[in-house]
């Protein structure tokens, strides 16, 4: 669901789009990729996430980049919950935020690989949601496409 909201500006009125997810940034006509705010269900404050809208179709929120040795990824569960690193590059953007916007409506998860000889693999899955802290954030995923095999 994607939420409009009108403000009264002078004389004219304009339209703020609220969006949930990257993929309402996306139809609403956002087309750069960069960091945008998000307001998943339960976050009113929004939450700052990298939107991919450039390739692959576009409208893809970017949960997790490791390009570059520049950020420790062995970290605690503390650190997994809640995001580190800078959403322009390397970073975990936070379990507890993945949870929210997965368990808000139906999402594909890809996942695209470079090896050090610059080939480039995907995969995509279906039906993907984590469950929440309680349950460990446990991956639910449904069936595989891309060139990666099983």
């Amino acid at each position: 669901m994607l939420l409009i909201k009108l403000r009264r500006d002078g004389v004219t009125c304009t339209r703020e789009v609220i969006p949930k997810d990257c993929y309402e940034l996306y139809v609403s006509g956002t087309r750069s990729d960069g960091v945008y705010t998000i307001y998943p269900d339960g976050w009113s404050s929004g939450i700052q996430v990298y939107c991919e809208m450039e390739s692959n179709g576009g409208g893809w929120t970017v949960f997790q980049r490791r390009s570059s040795a520049s950020v420790d990824f062995y970290r605690g569960w503390s650190d997994y919950k809640n995001g580190f690193g800078n959403k322009n590059h390397d970073h975990w953007l936070g379990n507890k935020y993945i949870h929210s916007m997965t368990n808000q409506k139906t999402y594909q998860l890809r996942i695209d690989l470079r090896d050090s000889v610059s080939s480039s693999y995907y995969a995509v899955y279906s039906n993907f949601s984590t469950n929440n802290e309680a349950d460990k954030y446990r991956l639910s995923i449904g069936s595989h496409s891309g060139n990666t095999g099983e």
